[in-house]
């Protein structure tokens, strides 16, 4: 993807306005700034510090729009005979992003006014919690996003790595998503498991993503 502008070495190169790098750089950026802020304040949260949960919650709610617009810059970055990839991804980004975005913007609003009328909303990790059905839907569309917007990144050590990154972390996922739909267990050891694997990867990435990001903006021309 980024590569072959960035050497300027490839025979399919997509014309990109300067407008294009710098909304990919800040959205890339805040995707990362907002994973890690979940990240921490659900992992703090854990271990018996007093986080509020609209903290937690804002935060997981801003990574929707950020990972979103990241996606479409992606898009717009990608030669045209690889935009079936690009496409397939982001269109299961809009999907992770209106189930989410819905999800926690319930919790923020309506659940906290009248808790047990939306009882069964809560955000709670149990088998028969709606909220925690919604999140397995949200984040398999997400990692199926990332999947598939693998073979965009095909050359340079960034590009390898982001690859990979979202390789591991799609693939754990997507399989993390399967055994809870087999077990009906958001507490199996695989499930946690692969929480742990996305707060690692996906910031990496998305960090990484940001740096490309930056590179193609400061190219002439002719090679953005």
């Amino acid at each position: 993807m980024f590569s072959s502008q960035v050497t300027g070495t490839a025979s399919a190169k997509v014309a990109m306005s300067k407008s294009v790098t710098q909304v990919g750089f800040w959205a890339a950026a805040l995707t990362t700034a907002w994973i890690i802020a979940f990240s921490v304040t659900a992992i703090a949260g854990n271990f018996g510090v007093s986080v509020p949960a609209t903290i937690v919650v804002g935060s997981a709610l801003l990574i929707a729009p950020c990972f979103l617009v990241m996606m479409v810059s992606i898009h717009h970055c990608t030669p045209v005979e690889k935009q079936i990839w690009s496409q397939i991804a982001l269109s299961f980004s809009i999907i992770y992003a209106v189930v989410v975005a819905l999800n926690y913007f319930l919790q923020l609003t309506v659940v906290p006014q009248n808790p047990q009328e939306y009882d069964w909303l809560a955000l709670a990790f149990q088998a028969d919690s709606a909220f925690f059905a919604l999140e397995i839907l949200g984040y398999a569309s997400m990692s199926l996003a990332a999947l598939f917007v693998t073979p965009i990144f095909a050359r340079g050590k960034i590009e390898t790595v982001i690859r990979w990154l979202f390789i591991v972390n799609g693939t754990v996922n997507v399989v993390a998503d399967v055994v809870y739909l087999m077990t009906a267990d958001p507490l199996h050891p695989f499930v946690l498991a692969s929480l742990g694997v996305w707060s690692v990867t996906f910031p990496i990435a998305t960090g990484l993503l940001a740096v490309l990001f930056r590179r193609i903006e400061h190219l002439p021309p002719p090679y953005r």
